[in-house]
């Protein structure tokens, strides 16, 4: 579940206060944000509640994969393709 938290305010920022958005992700991982506009903060809060409740991954690199990445990690799931089978998918 995602949560907002408000910090001290800074002087960095002209006095504003900033807010973190603080997650754990699908993956098990504790994942933050920091805003200091509030309507951006329950914006991206929404966002991510809503990707947690599809197990989507909140992460935004996590899109950054090739599909040669994504493909290589498919073909080591065909654990009981036979060899042949799981060539044919590699090069067909």
């Amino acid at each position: 579940m995602a949560h907002k938290r408000h910090s001290e305010p800074t002087s960095k920022h002209g006095g504003a206060v900033p807010i973190d958005v603080e997650w754990v992700d699908a993956d098990g991982r504790k994942r933050s944000k920091r805003f200091y506009d509030a309507d951006a903060a329950d914006r991206h809060l929404a966002e991510v509640e809503f990707k947690l409740s599809r197990g989507e991954p909140t992460d935004p690199r996590a899109g950054n994969k090739t599909f040669k990445a994504v493909a290589e990690e498919w073909l080591a799931t065909r654990t009981k393709a036979r060899r042949e089978t799981v060539d044919g998918y590699r090069h067909p």
